[in-house]
């Protein structure tokens, strides 16, 4: 399915006379124009490029507009493209033959150039609206699909005309065995519809129907029979739908066994009328309260209790107990509702623990300032032997029965099915939140991505022609040794942006790290020298940087960790000043320790990085979400809700952990975790390379920025290669054409307008399968060095590109033969 356009959107003229090209353009300025010399071409980018117009001559050489249009229309790929004939030919038989190859207009020149946009408007009118039903069709077929809910339609022959998904599985047939056969064939094995079937009795009565079946296998069926008719009110199809009502039906069957054993006595059903009332009518959050008074009355007791388990099943939630009493005249320090699994004790905690009810007409043995429990029934609240909640009730005048603990666990029977449904739904939302939050991240997540390669692309862009003409005017120049320290600043700055643009790729698939054993402390100091300068003078900064082993690590993204933490640290002291204190030292975590730490500690031996600030500290209700991206507690213009997010993923990326020490009002200590290695030291320096010199060969350039254009045709002059250049790969399609044996090495950009480097690079090999090709890419999810290869291409680069890496793939694809035995 097509996008609707949310750009201009783009017209293709297909016309031999460049001249009537080029007036179609001007009067067309405010659309994307792309345009053709001759049929054969037109017919290959409508294919490729896929417009939303085709402005179309008819008087051209070797193929006229006629046999274009009907090739068009009798391809596949672009028979729905509205195509409109501009011909200075009148004749009607003319217009009469474009219109039956489908054309959707034919204008005759000389025209009015008003009426010439008016008419394109409306066809492309016309196809936005077609494109917003196909979508919109699209997206009711996967809706229908995604409901577990069965779904048929019927014509009014009573045939099957489409099924979803549901249908198809639940049938057990797919949707091609079901299209075309009658439900009752294929459902029953009969020879005429069912009686009293909801779809005919629709069809019969033009209003809905509802029925019910139970199916062979005993599965119970709600079934929907729904006409659907024109604006006339004729009918002109069927819909049927099927609920699988059987879960519905067994706990229906439950509450029946229930109420059979509540019907021992009148006693019994009134009070189990009552509970079900409450039920039925009263709010969520005061069924289980009205429930407990019922019980209260009926057993003539003064205090109650009624709670379920929580998922867990590890905790009581006491959410109703006679509040009205209880919460009033308890003394306790320390008055709870949630009884963890570890505290249940006394003849509530053993009915629970035992799963079965007890009885004592003893006083109980109460803490201090609990109110005094003379008698007491505890009766579990079991669902398939599963405890779902609990009920007891105490003081009763006279002391209880075993009638009343019988009436308490009929009524504990009663209760556990529609329990255990409300706290499966209960469930069941949570897990349906959870599930929203996670689609919410992976989303925010796939956001981060594309904006980071988006940024990385350009970015990549605007340092490689800063590197290449650093790199250039230290070797083209006898420079003063204080000019050629600056220009070599000026080129390791740009080396260090280089590798900080993995910062922003933190998120994105393609980032591949440099990781080495290494030492970090440097790192660490260079980045508090970083910091101070940006950290105001209320913010004291105090550093206890150990020598230590190394790590396996990538020393930029250390870098990016240091920034970050401390920045964090550095806003939550920003009003009140205060001491960042940033500590790396050698520790040793032993297996007791580490359950502690965190869930994915071991035991072993860690460098500890620790960022340590006096601020406001975090509120615990908040930690739990502090890693994740976009969350975050300042004010909009202070901060993204990336930073935390983005240490948290480089941590993970290098096997270790972190740790978080907060209290309000104190101050927070971040702790970062990183598995000690024994690998030989590996120090990262500027590269030093040596350039050789070109031969005489001839290279053909593509790039869309006019810059690095500029920069790569002085580097390879510079080389001693000829070059040629074109900024659209369009033009440099056709320069190809004419010249193509005349050209040694294609060198191409991958994102460009019209057609980017890839099919690019597939074209070239059509007009030459021996010339080599270099795709270069500032950044990009589709391509790397192997789907380069796939592509046909001989060489890969990315920018920015350094001088030495570009004259050694140069050579090396120009010269395969001998590319390992010499450097240039």
């Amino acid at each position: 399915m097509e996008n609707i356009p949310s750009d201009p959107p783009t017209i293709l003229i297909i016309d031999d006379d460049p001249t009537n090209r080029k007036v179609l353009g001007i009067i067309l300025s405010n659309f994307r124009i792309i345009t053709a010399p001759e049929g054969e071409t037109g017919i290959r980018y409508a294919e490729e490029i896929r417009p939303h117009l085709i402005l179309l001559d008819l008087l051209m050489p070797e193929m006229d507009g006629f046999e274009v249009c009907r090739r068009l229309k009798n391809n596949q790929k672009t028979s729905d493209i509205p195509v409109i004939i501009i011909s200075a030919i009148s004749e009607p038989r003319e217009k009469v033959k474009g219109f039956e190859l489908g054309a959707a207009d034919y204008i005759t020149r000389p025209f009015f150039k008003e009426e010439v946009y008016a008419r394109i408007q409306t066809q492309l009118t016309l196809r936005i609206q077609q494109l917003e039903l196909q979508q919109s069709e699209a997206l009711k077929n996967l809706i229908l699909s995604s409901t577990k809910e069965m779904f048929l339609l019927f014509d009014l022959d009573m045939k099957i005309r489409w099924v979803n998904k549901a249908a198809s599985e639940t049938m057990g047939l797919t949707p091609e065995e079901m299209i075309g056969t009658y439900c009752y064939e294929i459902l029953h094995h009969r020879f005429a519809p069912c009686p009293d079937c909801p779809v005919v009795l629709a069809l019969e009565t033009g209003i809905s129907q509802e029925g019910e079946m139970i199916t062979p296998d005993g599965r119970h069926w709600l079934l929907r029979g729904y006409p659907i008719c024109d604006e006339r009110g004729k009918i002109n199809g069927l819909v049927e739908f099927i609920l699988d009502m059987t879960d519905s039906k067994q706990a229906q069957d439950a509450l029946k066994k229930s109420e059979k054993r509540l019907k021992r006595s009148e006693w019994e059903l009134e009070v189990r009328n009552r509970i079900a009332q409450t039920f039925l009518t009263s709010p969520d959050e005061k069924i289980y309260e009205r429930v407990i008074d019922i019980i209260l009355e009926t057993l003539e007791s003064q205090y109650g209790l009624f709670g379920y388990i929580d998922e867990a099943e590890k905790n009581l939630m006491a959410v109703s107990l006679s509040q009205n009493v209880i919460w009033e005249k308890c003394r306790m320090e320390k008055k709870q509702i949630l009884f963890p699994h570890k505290s249940w004790k006394g003849s509530w905690g053993d009915a629970l623990k035992q799963k079965r009810s007890i009885l004592s007409n003893q006083p109980g043995n109460v803490p201090k300032g609990h109110m005094e429990i003379e008698n007491a029934i505890s009766v579990p609240i079991l669902y398939q032997k599963r405890r779902q909640g609990l009920l007891t009730i105490a003081n009763k005048r006279g002391g209880y029965h075993k009638a009343d603990q019988q009436l308490l666990e009929s009524i504990a029977g009663y209760i556990a099915p529609i329990l255990n449904a409300r706290l499966q739904r209960d469930q069941e939302e949570k897990q349906r939140k959870l599930l929203e939050e996670q689609l919410a991240t992976a989303q925010k997540r796939e956001a981060i991505g594309t904006l980071a390669g988006g940024i990385a692309h350009d970015f990549n862009n605007i340092l490689f022609p800063i590197i290449g003409y650093a790199e250039m005017m230290i070797d083209s120049f006898d420079l003063e040794p204080r000019v050629a320290k600056n220009i070599d600043q000026i080129l390791i700055a740009a080396l260090r942006a280089k590798d900080l643009v993995a910062h922003i790729l933190t998120f994105s698939r393609n980032y591949e790290k440099e990781m080495a054993p290494v030492q970090i402390g440097p790192i660490v100091k260079e980045s508090l020298k970083l910091l101070r300068a940006t950290i105001p003078a209320n913010i004291f900064i105090r550093q206890d940087i150990e020598e230590t082993g190394s790590i396996i690590a990538d020393l930029t993204q250390i870098h990016q960790i240091v920034i970050n933490l401390c920045t964090n640290a550095y806003h939550a002291m920003q009003q009140s000043g205060g001491i960042l204190e940033v500590s790396l030292k050698e520790t040793e975590i032993d297996p007791k320790s580490a359950a502690g730490l965190h869930p994915e500690a071991t035991a072993g031996s860690y460098l500890l990085l620790s960022v340590q600030d006096t601020g406001t500290g975090m509120d615990p209700t908040i930690l739990n979400k502090i890693f994740e991206p976009y969350f975050t507690t300042k004010q909009p213009d202070k901060g993204t809700g990336l930073g935390l997010a983005v240490v948290d993923g480089i941590v993970r990326d290098h096997q270790g952990f972190m740790s978080l020490s907060t209290e309000l009002g104190k101050g927070s200590i971040f702790s970062v975790y990183f598995p000690l290695c024994h690998g030989e030291i590996q120090e990262k320096t500027a590269p030093k390379v040596l350039i050789g010199t070109g031969g005489a060969e001839h290279i053909f350039l593509v790039d869309d920025e006019k810059l690095i254009v500029e920069m790569l045709t002085q580097m390879l002059q510079g080389f001693g290669y000829r070059v040629t250049t074109r900024s659209s790969s369009l033009d440099a399609l056709s320069y190809l054409n004419e010249n193509r044996y005349e050209i040694d090495l294609v060198i191409t950009d991958m994102a460009m307008p019209g057609i980017t480097g890839d099919l690019l690079t597939r074209k070239i090999k059509e007009i030459r399968k021996d010339l080599p090709v270099i795709i270069c890419t500032g950044y990009s999810d589709q391509i790397d060095e192997d789907r380069a290869r796939e592509m046909g291409a001989d060489g890969f680069l990315l920018k920015p590109i350094i001088r030495g890496e570009l004259a050694k793939t140069i050579h090396r694809v120009l010269h395969p033969e001998n590319a390992e035995s010499r450097t240039p």
